[in-house]
């Protein structure tokens, strides 16, 4: 089997949950790479400016975050076997990074920004990500793949 049919299986019997839980991976690592761009885009305005946190840390956090959505969504898309884990663990850090870095490194107070919003979204989110990957479908589309490697 040559690689178009492969690729053309795969998509064929992709779960429709697997299918948004890609979109959402994609449109995050899009997010992530366009806030390193901007970060590198904007550097010597950033510097002017009197942050929380220097544009470093913008950089930085945007790379690995980036780099992790991408690695992700090389797993899910392939079907590799330790891409369901990876998405629980990603998604779990990514929660604690989000509420660490609103909390500690902004610290601007909860009057001054959206967070029972940004808690109920987080949590629609995460539990969405849950139930997509403990569904039957998608625990069946990553196994079988285990049993053809």
């Amino acid at each position: 089997m040559n690689n178009k049919e492969m690729s053309q299986q795969t998509q064929e019997n992709r779960p429709w949950g697997v299918t948004v839980l890609l979109g959402l991976v994609l449109m995050f690592t899009a997010l992530q790479a366009t806030r390193v761009w901007a970060a590198l885009s904007s550097w010597a305005v950033l510097n002017s400016l009197p942050l929380q946190a220097p544009p470093a840390y913008l950089l930085a956090s945007g790379l690995v975050w980036a780099a992790a959505g991408a690695g992700l969504l090389y797993g899910l898309g392939w079907r590799k076997a330790w891409a369901p884990r990876a998405a629980r663990i990603g998604a779990v850090a990514y929660a604690l990074f989000f509420w660490a870095d609103r909390l500690l490194v902004q610290a601007r107070g909860p009057h001054n920004s959206s967070w029972i919003f940004e808690a109920v979204l987080g949590s629609l989110l995460l539990g969405s990500l849950f139930a997509i990957l403990a569904s039957p479908d998608a625990k069946a589309y990553y196994e079988a793949k285990r049993h053809q490697e």
